[in-house]
């Protein structure tokens, strides 16, 4: 096996939910793989791990979990037109940019009295919390989700040529469209000083990124990184610790700093990090009555509710015409269409639906089909073109 791996394979089986050496079996639905610099990701089932640890891949967990609805939310410096200046200046970057929003992030959980797990990867931060199938919390992080009927309709059938065995089911659906909702309200509350913009979405060259890209995809297509895993889509290795611990323990950033470009020798710091994903607890109950009491939630409602007539998808179709393909398949090109659309006076919603008719008409050979032909069971349109309008107008 990879002399990497070798070593912590066991924190990767604890990520990925390893139940106990009498039932051997991961809680998460499946894995994927990846190879290093831009290798194409390999939807994998569950007992390929030891094969894909053998051949040195980059390994993630699917978000979909069998006991559990999983929090994910990434923070990350992204460059668009250097993407290569996080992995050529990342000690800098992560300490002089990141640091302040990795720290309000925290602080915004750990003042609700949620348990959750930070982890550092070579771009910057995820946080995760588990919310258990069979808790009050779960339940009524159920009754937050809005989920559009398009995507609801396709999780339940299982199409014939699919990585997935089985539908998502109703409860884990509703609760997934939830949680993305409470990372937007997070991703809108955080306002540090930095020396940088900060944005949920794509909105600037050079930015921090509250990425809440996952929430707009099916749950079935969404995974995360695993800790202990390799990092390598840059084509240099690095390695993927655990900063803060289920327990609230904080590693030192200058101590994970010092080893996350050497897999070998983080590993053995990875070895005595425990990396169980911990249920949220109590302090979710915190958090949603928060986003409840919140403006984001007001609106959130009204787009919810809000029928376009006939008149107002028209004068949106019609607004659209000045797009090319590229710019919808962007989030910019998103957000303008929004702007410009609440300009003319038409609802955000009816500036989604149009763009999901865009997505839906689009030739093979158009950007915006990427996004929807990645996988056999792939993106659905209208709930993406929705959540970005919906992002963009809240």
């Amino acid at each position: 096996m990879d002399a990497f791996y070798s070593q912590t394979k066991p924190r990767i089986q604890e990520y990925c939910g390893l139940r106990s050496e009498e039932s051997p079996g991961l809680d998460c639905e499946f894995l994927v793989a990846r190879g290093a610099g831009e290798a194409p990701f390999r939807f994998t089932g569950n007992q390929d791990l030891d094969a894909i640890l053998e051949g040195g891949d980059d390994i993630y967990r699917s978000l979909w979990s069998r006991r559990s609805s999983l929090f994910f939310l990434d923070l990350e410096f992204k460059n668009t037109q250097d993407p290569r200046e996080i992995y050529r200046n990342g000690p800098d970057l992560f300490r002089r940019t990141l640091e302040p929003i990795y720290q309000e992030l925290c602080g915004l959980l750990a003042a609700c009295g949620l348990s959750f797990l930070s982890v550092i990867t070579a771009t910057g931060y995820h946080c995760v919390f588990a919310v258990p199938f069979e808790t009050g919390e779960h339940a009524r992080l159920e009754s937050l989700g809005r989920p559009c009927q398009e995507l609801m309709e396709q999780y339940a059938r299982v199409p014939q040529v699919s990585h997935r065995s089985r539908p998502v089911p109703h409860s884990t659906a509703l609760a997934f469209d939830g949680l993305g909702r409470l990372a937007e309200f997070l991703a809108k509350t955080i306002r540090p000083a930095a020396d940088v913009p900060v944005a949920a979405g794509i909105q600037h060259p050079r930015q921090v990124l509250l990425d809440l890209s996952t929430f707009a995809d099916p749950l079935h297509l969404r995974f995360i990184r695993c800790v202990g895993s390799y990092h390598q889509k840059s084509g240099q290795p690095y390695a993927t610790l655990i900063r803060r611990e289920a327990n609230g323990v904080e590693h030192p950033l200058e101590d994970l700093l010092s080893v996350y470009g050497w897999p070998l020798r983080a590993a053995k710091r990875i070895c005595s990090t425990p990396a169980r994903i911990p249920s949220a607890g109590h302090g979710l109950q915190d958090l949603m009555d928060q986003y409840l009491a919140s403006e984001l939630r007001r609106r959130h409602t009204a787009f919810d509710l809000s029928q376009p007539s006939s008149g107002d998808l028209e004068n949106a179709r019609k607004l659209l015409q000045g797009f090319q393909d590229h710019e919808l398949a962007e989030d910019r090109g998103l957000k303008r269409a929004v702007q410009l659309g609440r300009c003319k006076g038409l609802h955000s919603r009816s500036i989604g639906m149009a763009v999901a008719e865009r997505y839906r008409q689009a030739a093979w050979d158009s950007p915006i089909m990427a996004w929807h032909t990645e996988s056999h069971d792939g993106y659905n349109p209208t709930s993406r073109a929705l959540f970005w309008s919906r992002l963009y107008a809240s």
